[in-house]
């Protein structure tokens, strides 16, 4: 039962959404900036060398660091979180994944903030804020999640920053099905379809077209801006391999928006309204 309240949930939502994806689809074109022209029609884009190398390494030590100094899940007393990913659930997506929740309260975060928030905020004409920053510690990960989308509505972008080169697919990259962002039928196809099909989350994302699959390969220093409707997943790593990311969040408000939970939880603690 709780299976098809999720699916009705996340379906009205998805149409909720691609409303207003349809009310502002031509709102990028202001900026004329070609990198938000590539993340509103693909869902998806990517600027190499965002990040040197030595910033890189000094950012990567000081995540290293922190993470190795608790070996469970813990919440500091400046508000860093760190969460060792499913370690109560035996068999749960992204076991042994380190997710260091405000990273920022703990490391200082040092980044071309504006150059991403330029990208961004040229995607629609609404309300925008800058809600979080997370780091991502995998190593050897390789339970991870298949496919798929996250809350259907609002729109969440996330720019991820490899600290570490992720060259190849035993790295365990990001990836991305272009063009699913928005008035995708494989998004809702796939909904339809796990309701009948005990094995698969509501959200889950098992169809989709091999073809328009971008594997986020890069070296450290790669920066992807990714739209969070579309279908996505990270990659499992093979034994012995590492990615470690720094993670930036933003989420896209309408006025025709339905503000849920996380929504609310996530806009009471955001960094700042753009």
């Amino acid at each position: 039962m709780s299976k098809i309240k999720d699916t009705l949930s996340n379906i009205s939502s998805l149409f909720l959404q691609d409303f207003i994806n349809f009310k502002h689809r031509f709102d990028y074109r202001v900026d004329n900036n070609p990198k938000t022209k590539e993340l509103v029609e693909q869902g998806y884009t990517t600027i190499d060398n965002f990040l040197s190398e030595s910033e890189c390494t000094k950012l990567y030590n000081e995540i290293i660091a922190l993470s190795n100094t608790y070996k469970e899940s813990t919440k500091l007393d400046n508000g860093t979180f760190i969460s060792y990913r499913s370690d109560d659930t035996k068999n749960g997506p992204d076991k042994g994944m380190i997710d260091i929740y405000d990273v920022d309260r703990s490391v200082k975060i040092n980044v071309d903030y504006k150059k991403i928030e330029d990208i961004v905020r040229g995607t629609y004409s609404c309300d925008m804020y800058f809600t979080t920053i997370h780091a991502y510690v995998n190593r050897g990960v390789e339970g991870t999640r298949i496919f798929h989308v996250d809350n259907c509505q609002p729109v969440v972008y996330k720019a991820f920053i490899y600290l570490t080169d992720v060259t190849d697919i035993e790295y365990g990259p990001y990836a991305f099905i272009k063009g699913t962002q928005r008035f995708s039928p494989q998004v809702y196809y796939n909904l339809f379809r796990n309701l009948f099909l005990k094995k698969y989350r509501s959200s889950d994302m098992p169809k989709y077209i091999k073809s328009k699959e971008i594997i986020g390969l890069g070296k450290k220093g790669t920066l992807i801006i990714s739209n969070q409707n579309g279908i996505h997943r990270g990659y499992p790593q093979k034994n012995g391999k590492e990615r470690v990311a720094v993670i930036l969040n933003y989420m896209i408000v309408s006025k025709q928006n339905y503000i849920h939970e996380t929504a609310k939880q996530s806009l009471g603690s955001a960094l700042k309204k753009l």
